[in-house]
């Protein structure tokens, strides 16, 4: 799968998404153009599944440099979370004065949530 990319204004709304981010984030493009990244973008931590402030606001909070990569899992509507690494930088105009955030977004595996008659059980599916 490609990388997902989208590219946010510096009030966070959705400048560009390209067809694997909207894959990823289970969305259409064009639905999503203009709104504010917080509405579609929801992580939790790898290891509790603790809520986390998402990488996208992290870095359009940043002045300087934008947050490190990290892991995280990304949570859509159909009991489907997805295990990514997301990145961001800061894209610059010609003074150097911030002109937008990057958010690249790297699938690392899906996890998929399923009743047993033992419990509910995670299943890790690889895309490697």
């Amino acid at each position: 799968m490609a990388d997902g990319v989208i590219t946010l204004t510096l009030t966070g709304e959705i400048e560009y998404m390209n067809p694997a981010a909207a894959h990823i984030l289970n969305c259409h493009p064009k639905t999503v153009l203009g709104k504010h990244i917080d509405r579609i973008y929801r992580v939790v931590t790898s290891e509790e599944h603790s809520p986390l402030v998402s990488l996208p606001h992290l870095a359009l909070s940043a002045t300087e440099t934008p947050p490190p990569p990290r892991e995280v899992f990304l949570f859509n509507a159909h009991s489907k979370s997805t295990l990514i690494q997301e990145s961001a930088m800061h894209l610059k105009n010609s003074k150097a004065n911030i002109r937008a955030t990057f958010i690249r977004m790297l699938v690392t595996s899906h996890v998929n949530r399923c009743n047993t008659p033992f419990g509910t059980k995670k299943l890790l599916l690889y895309n490697k």
